[in-house]
């Protein structure tokens, strides 16, 4: 055999060899990810969502206008709006940081205006006019207030190496500020008129999602003027916070609305889906709505004693209650929820959907009211 084959021969195994012990690694790292998947709700998620999705223009029909188009792969288009559909919220979320800031900055530059030309008009300086009209008395912080403060902010004060009478100062000094800081802007703002401030700057619109009312739980008339989808999970904090506007806004608005909800297990966690499974299992008795109420205002986890108990509480067969429960048969629904929101961009719960609208997160009902009012409106006007 000629040398150079003999000493070819070592590294062609070599190389081999390498090429295995990748493509091994390889597999064992996507057994890896496919089993802590079903675990970890973050490493799944996005790769289910991108094999879900496909680009947009895949029907038969006249190309997409060239504005339209973000890229084409393989001859298919992707489009705009299916770029930025499930980033929506994110989107809107970063808009909403940057509004808040120039807020936040033109605030400050039309008071500095207001309060100079108001001192003037009194023959005085802008901080004598602060001392003298706006902060001569002071303002005050209450126990209460800094205990409170302590309190919620508990985790980073242990890890100071102050004593709790210093702290409190500290916090009480801060608070002070705050609140000097507050009334000084009011005081400007209450100004506005005589100086004839307008402000321009735009709230950025929210964002716009695609869902659909099917399979979701729903109630009010069908042809309401305004259709609300909750996206809600049974164990979630801000859910059970969020709830009293939940039913502020279905009482309030009742004949008005369509209100549906659809399950979100954020986490997908078993006790938020079992709990999804018991609300579906007692909208066979026609007690979803009171079912709810329990799940949300409920303690502690819940198994399959606690489940059944609040349906015993609400009176129903709770036989027929059981063998719904065990048969799991609500699963693929709760899941079909949970992928429509995932694929719409939802990311937090709970999220409502208002005629496309989107607003997430425990508002308080006089947000939400605002929003129902606008959409009545836009809806009378149209009609």
């Amino acid at each position: 055999m000629p040398k150079s084959e003999t000493n070819a021969n070592p590294q062609h195994r070599g190389l081999r060899t390498r090429i295995l012990f990748v493509l091994g690694c390889l597999g064992l790292l996507l057994f890896l990810l496919s089993g802590l998947s079903r675990h970890f709700d973050w490493i799944g998620s996005p790769f289910s969502r991108i094999l879900s999705e496909r680009p947009g223009n895949t029907a038969a029909g006249p190309p997409p206008a060239p504005d339209r188009v973000a890229a084409e792969a393989a001859g298919e288009a992707i489009l705009v709006e299916d770029l930025e559909a499930p980033l929506a919220m994110r989107i809107h979320e970063l808009e909403e940081s940057i509004y808040q800031l120039k807020k936040q900055r033109l605030d400050q530059m039309i008071s500095k205006i207001v309060l100079q030309k108001e001192a003037e008009r009194n023959g005085m300086t802008a901080q004598q006019l602060i001392a003298d009209k706006i902060l001569s008395k002071g303002v005050e912080v209450t126990p209460e207030e800094i205990q409170r403060y302590y309190d919620e902010n508990r985790q980073k004060w242990s890890q100071l190496k102050k004593s709790q009478e210093e702290v409190k100062e500290e916090i009480e000094n801060s608070l002070a500020k705050q609140k000097g800081y507050r009334k000084i802007m009011d005081y400007a703002a209450s100004l506005y008129a005589d100086y004839g401030v307008a402000v321009y700057l735009k709230e950025p619109s929210l964002p716009n999602l695609r869902t659909s009312t099917d399979g979701g739980v729903s109630i009010g008339p069908h042809n309401a003027p305004i259709t609300i989808i909750e996206f809600s999970d049974y164990q979630c904090p801000a859910c059970r916070k969020g709830r009293e506007t939940v039913k502020a806004a279905q009482s309030v608005y009742s004949g008005k609305v369509l209100w549906v909800f659809k399950d979100f297990p954020l986490h997908r966690s078993e006790s938020s889906i079992r709990a999804a499974e018991a609300a579906r299992c007692a909208d066979e008795q026609g007690k979803f709505w009171d079912y709810q109420d329990s799940l949300f205002s409920g303690a502690g986890e819940p198994g399959r004693d606690l489940l059944v108990g609040y349906a015993s509480e609400l009176g129903l067969n709770t036989e027929a209650f059981e063998s719904c429960l065990a048969s799991g048969k609500y699963r693929p629904a709760i899941e079909q929820d949970f992928q429509e929101g995932w694929r719409a961009g939802i990311n937090a719960t709970p999220t409502f959907v208002i005629n496309g609208k989107v607003v997430s997160g425990a508002v308080p009902f006089e947000k939400l009211d605002i929003i129902i009012r606008r959409e009545l409106e836009k809806n009378t006007n149209a009609g």
